[in-house]
């Protein structure tokens, strides 16, 4: 079953409501971080990134980029439908319906990821096994020495989480990949957190094109329960924010 609209369906719906409100969209809006997307699940994934003020003055087209954005996340929001599966379906999924195949986990590649990830995981879900480091740092301020000192802890506290052993807290990775051409697309799974995290990188616009409806296609397969909408769970409304981007 499906959980919500066809992408056609959305554009149809995102049409309409431009025309009532008086929008007129002259060429294909797109997000320009797309190419390269890692959207979070219940876990903030392998890296974390934190801005300090947004200073610079939006654009008329960045203005209208999030408008549009904001219009078809609404469109999802009121269309969505339980129908959720579970990450290890996804895998399958995406194995059997765009030929992804998993990287052999005892590579270097798989490794360093797994070790980046379980890291975060522990800081997220078990931060009490960091002992003194189990409080989130916080930023003092803006200049240099502020964020050296926030960037430091944060080191600190990535190599303390590395150091606990797998028996007191282990996750369960699976990373698949898929080459065509010069494009190079990446989904990484998390069963135990219900992690997904994708990213494209080189090719064409028009095979990062098709990588986007890949990604926005894995997202709808994956879906959300009954229990997802009624609790509007995080879970929820990363679908709901992955099916939106363009």
């Amino acid at each position: 079953m499906q959980s919500w609209m066809t992408d056609g369906e959305i554009k149809i719906k995102e049409k309409q409501i431009q025309s009532k409100i008086g929008i007129l969209r002259t060429e294909p809006m797109s997000e320009k971080v797309a190419s390269n997307v890692s959207v979070i699940g219940k876990t903030d994934g392998s890296t974390s990134y934190f801005l300090i003020g947004d200073k610079q003055k939006k654009t008329v087209k960045q203005k209208m980029q999030k408008c549009m954005y904001e219009i078809r996340k609404s469109i999802v929001e009121r269309h969505i439908k339980a129908a959720g599966h579970s990450i290890e379906e996804v895998g399958n999924y995406i194995k059997d319906v765009y030929g992804f195949v998993e990287i052999n986990q005892s590579t270097d590649e798989f490794q360093t990821e797994y070790k980046q990830m379980r890291a975060s995981c522990i800081v997220l879900y078990a931060p009490e096994l960091l002992g003194t480091l189990a409080t989130y740092p916080e930023l003092a301020g803006e200049d240099a020495n502020d964020i050296k000192n926030f960037m430091d802890q944060m080191e600190l506290r990535r190599k303390a989480a590395e150091n606990i052993s797998r028996e007191l807290f282990d996750i369960d990775l699976h990373i698949f990949e898929k080459k065509e051409a010069d494009l190079r697309m990446r989904f990484i799974m998390e069963s135990k957190y219900d992690y997904i995290g994708a990213s494209a990188s080189g090719g064409s616009k028009l095979m990062l094109k098709k990588y986007r409806e890949i990604y926005r296609s894995i997202y709808r397969y994956y879906g959300v329960t009954q229990e997802d909408i009624d609790r509007k769970t995080n879970r929820l409304q990363e679908v709901i924010k992955s099916l939106a981007l363009r």
